[in-house]
Formats: C-alpha cells, sequence, structure tokens
C-alpha cells in the first residue's frame, strides 16, 4: 500500500473513530487533506468509497446513518471496534521477544521494540526466556549492512515491482532490470531476492 494511501485512511480511521455523531462525505472532505485536494466531486466519491471498503476490509466497523433530515454521515462507534484483549502463554511472549531481538540491528528495531511495549501494555505477559541459561551466548541477528535491503524489504511488502541495475557475471557493463519481488530470504548472511 502505498505511504500517501495509508496515511488518507488511518487520517480517515481517526475521523471516524474520533467522532460521537455520524459525519458527512463533505464534513470528512474538509476535514482529511487528501481529500480536500481531490480534483473534482466524482474523484472524491470514488476515493472515499475505495477507502471505506478498505477499512472495513481491515476489519474497522463504519456505520452508516441517515439523519432527520435524510444525509448520511459515517462512524466508527470505539466499543464497536476494541480489540480483544491479548491473551499470549510466557511461551508465546518468549518466541515474541526474541523475534524482536532478531531485528535490532535493522530499521526496524524501533519498531519491534515499540510493538513489544504496546503488547506488554495491552496485557502480554513480561516472558522470562524458557531457555535462558542454556543458550545465552546466542543471540539471533539478522545482517542488514546491504543498503538495498530496506527499499527491497519494503517493496516485497508493498507487492510494488523495482528497477535497478544488474551487472551479469559475464557481462562488462551492468543493465538495468525490472523485477516484482516476492521475498527477501537470507542464507549464511547474504540476502536473495526470490
Amino acid at each position: 500500500m502505498a505511504i500517501a494511501k495509508a496515511e488518507r485512511l488511518m487520517n480517515l480511521a481517526l475521523c471516524l473513530l474520533g467522532t460521537r455523531r455520524p459525519l458527512s462525505k463533505r464534513e470528512l472532505r474538509g476535514s482529511i487533506e487528501a481529500y480536500m485536494e481531490a480534483g473534482n466531486d466524482e474523484s472524491f466519491n470514488r476515493m472515499f468509497e475505495r477507502d471505506k471498503d478498505d477499512l472495513r476490509e481491515l476489519g474497522l466497523v463504519i456505520e452508516t446513518v441517515e439523519n432527520l433530515e435524510g444525509d448520511t454521515g459515517y462512524l466508527a462507534r470505539r466499543d464497536s471496534n476494541r480489540l480483544p484483549p491479548v491473551a499470549l502463554d510466557a511461551e508465546e511472549a518468549a518466541a515474541l521477544g526474541l523475534a524482536a531481538k532478531v531485528w535490532q540491528q535493522a530499521r526496524l528495531a524501533g519498531a519491534a521494540s515499540g510493538a513489544l511495549q504496546k503488547l506488554r501494555a495491552g496485557g502480554m505477559p513480561e516472558a522470562s526466556d524458557p531457555y535462558e541459561g542454556q543458550h545465552s551466548a546466542i543471540e539471533p541477528r539478522i545482517p542488514v549492512h546491504e543498503a538495498a535491503f530496506e527499499p527491497l524489504m519494503l517493496a516485497c511488502r508493498d507487492r510494488r515491482p523495482v528497477v535497478f541495475d544488474y551487472r551479469k557475471s559475464t557481462a562488462a557493463r551492468p543493465e538495468t532490470r525490472q523485477v516484482e519481488p516476492w521475498a527477501l530470504e537470507c542464507w549464511r548472511g547474504h540476502w536473495y531476492l526470490a
């Protein structure tokens, strides 16, 4: 998902969750910058309907309400959109802690750490490592020294094609290649793009 669309969806979700009364399309258009920039009513309506469908597909319960004047409004009640309590046992919490440690060298270290803090605040048990003492010298790491790692990881996540120069071992000069990345795999300290 493109960053602009993700930001637009997040802004729409926040508007719908942050109101106590249904908001009309006109009010939503006036509150969200991307909607204000929509060229005309038709393009705004298409964008809004797609965004609303995407949020519903992601699990947000959006109510459509008609007021006394016949205008349609939208809202997402907080009580209808609460996540269930986090219910992880100690082994599951330890596995998540171990997974977060794997990313400590990458740019994702902050996100992984923040996610663990949020899960703990939501009730995840503070994990004691069930293997503590047995493997204390082993610390999982994913080497991410290659500059291309992050852009390729994001392209895999977003299912977005990438273009780069590539030189075959038999060629004197690099050629431009366009690929649709499926996955990044680490094998013996080197990253491979599938």
